[in-house]
């Protein structure tokens, strides 16, 4: 692949409109390491459905989309963390892609692969993504904050794991985490803020309290107290809220098609 003949071939195709998928970095047939693997099928999947709804609606626009459940460590085997998978904001970053938008991905773990073409920035804890977030935050034009953030963290790390021999039982003392969406409430200027409020009751109530407190411009309202959306699902079914008033709702339907109704 490597080879001066293949890279001035491929260039010409390029220049001719060819695009190319991949290769990417792994174990060879030939029995080397290197570049020159096949793209693995998901992702090469994802690369040409944003191809064939490519559209330039965002063209020029800066999206920061945040996916994934952070991680709050207890030991150095233990942490808080919860039910994200992160395949809302995955998909959210998809179709902002396709739609010709820039896109800086900051993930937290989550089960599934992030979008190729975007610029990947990952972290752990609420407080990595908090810096990471606000670090990039005055060069992006839409902020859609997908992740799912801890609200608390154990105030004190303990740097060996936690035998369970030499303790009968372990009270964990927890501290709130920064407020990521509402600090850039406080500073925006041109930025568009898009939040997420999973609720398990008075979700529409507590979700314009967000919006009003964190001076958002839309947030979207999931219940997660059903078992056939939300955490882990591929489906999902959300209520979006607008700063105006304006009110929609969506039917249940696979989370792909929800980041279309959102986007």
């Amino acid at each position: 692949y490597l080879q001066e003949v293949t890279q001035k071939n491929m260039s010409l195709l390029e220049e001719r409109g060819v695009m190319f998928l991949g290769p990417e970095e792994g174990d060879l047939a030939c029995g080397e390491y290197g570049v020159g693997r096949l793209i693995e099928e998901e992702k090469a999947i994802e690369e040409i459905d944003v191809l064939l709804r490519r559209s330039t609606q965002l063209k020029g626009k800066k999206f920061l989309i945040t996916a994934g459940g952070t991680r709050e460590p207890i030991d150095p085997v233990r942490f808080v963390t919860n039910r994200s998978s992160g395949k809302m904001g995955k998909y959210l970053a998809e179709e902002a892609l396709a739609r010709g938008a820039e896109v800086i991905f900051l993930k937290a773990p989550m089960n599934v692969p992030p979008p190729v073409r975007s610029h990947l920035i990952e972290v752990e804890t609420a407080q990595e993504m908090y810096q990471e977030a606000l670090r990039v935050f005055p060069e992006v034009d839409v902020v859609v904050m997908a992740a799912a953030v801890s609200d608390f963290y154990p105030a004190e790390k303990v740097e060996e794991k936690i035998s369970k021999k030499e303790r009968k039982e372990l009270t964990l003392t927890l501290l709130p985490t920064p407020d990521i969406l509402a600090e850039m409430g406080k500073g925006k200027e041109k930025q568009f803020l898009v939040g997420f409020s999973a609720e398990t009751d008075q979700a529409l109530e507590r979700a314009r309290e967000k919006m009003r407190d964190k001076g958002l411009n839309m947030i979207v309202v999931n219940d997660i107290s059903r078992k056939d959306i939300g955490f882990g699902s591929e489906f999902n079914q959300v209520t979006i809220l607008h700063q105006d008033g304006g009110q929609r709702e969506t039917p249940r339907a696979h989370k792909r098609l929800i980041s279309r109704a959102i986007m």
